[in-house]
């Protein structure tokens, strides 16, 4: 679930987000993740019906919906 994964991450700005770094989106929920890849893209699965895609993370849609990122750190 995306909550216990924002429980494990360690939180990190906007501007310090690096390739493999999670976002997370809709606030107070965390309902959605996605994976940074770089170059100012993510990853994620829209919705359980439809492919993995590539998206721009500056889509003012997800940039209104953004609640954090976090990198995901060693025990």
């Amino acid at each position: 679930y995306s909550r216990a994964q924002i429980g494990r991450v360690r939180r990190v700005s906007w501007s310090q987000m690096k390739p493999g770094d999670l976002m997370f989106f809709f606030r107070g929920g965390m309902h959605h993740v996605a994976m940074y890849i770089g170059g100012g893209r993510m990853v994620h699965a829209e919705n359980p019906r439809t492919d993995v895609t590539i998206t721009s993370i500056n889509v003012p849609w997800y940039r209104s919906k953004f609640s954090g990122a976090g990198r995901v750190v060693g025990r």
